[in-house]
């Protein structure tokens, strides 16, 4: 083989290695991206059952209502436990943002609801507090997510 074939063989194989380089990278832009947007659907479908969650189930809705007073106390063991069932929906749904906020597949947007959804929480739901406190108190690991300080302030105080 003469030595210019040799260079064009070379040339063609490194163009070959740095167009399937750049092809790789298009195909893990694209998979990002369909990542993000799925993220994007679930976290908005989350929203959506929390509220279709009231919308069917109105004795909830009143439940909520309640939580309003910063003094109320539930009335029932079973008041009480879907209480804290919701407090942990509420919680996984927060952490669940956080974690795909932190892995990059959340937008910051989403993570500024989160944000703001736990402080309306606290603000527009003081009654709720102290079933948030136990909840919290039952999980070592919630302290690792920056979402939830201002409800751990809040319980604390």
């Amino acid at each position: 083989m003469k030595p210019s074939q040799s260079k064009l063989f070379e040339t063609i194989g490194l163009s070959a290695i740095v167009i399937s380089l750049i092809f790789v990278a298009y195909q893990i832009n694209q998979s990002n991206r369909i990542a993000r947007g799925t993220t994007s659907y679930e976290l908005s479908r989350n929203w959506m059952e929390i509220n279709k969650f009231y919308i069917t189930q109105p004795e909830m809705l009143e439940l909520r209502d309640k939580l309003k007073d910063k003094d109320y106390v539930p009335a029932s063991d079973i008041e009480l436990q879907r209480l804290m069932a919701y407090a942990r929906m509420l919680i996984n749904m927060w952490t669940a943002l956080e974690e795909a906020h932190e892995n990059g597949i959340a937008s910051d947007a989403y993570y500024k609801i989160a944000q703001n959804d736990v402080r309306s929480v606290i603000r527009d739901r003081p009654g709720f507090l102290p079933i948030f406190g136990v909840v919290l108190s039952n999980y070592d690991n919630l302290t690792e997510y920056a979402v939830l300080e201002p409800l751990r302030e809040a319980v604390k105080q």
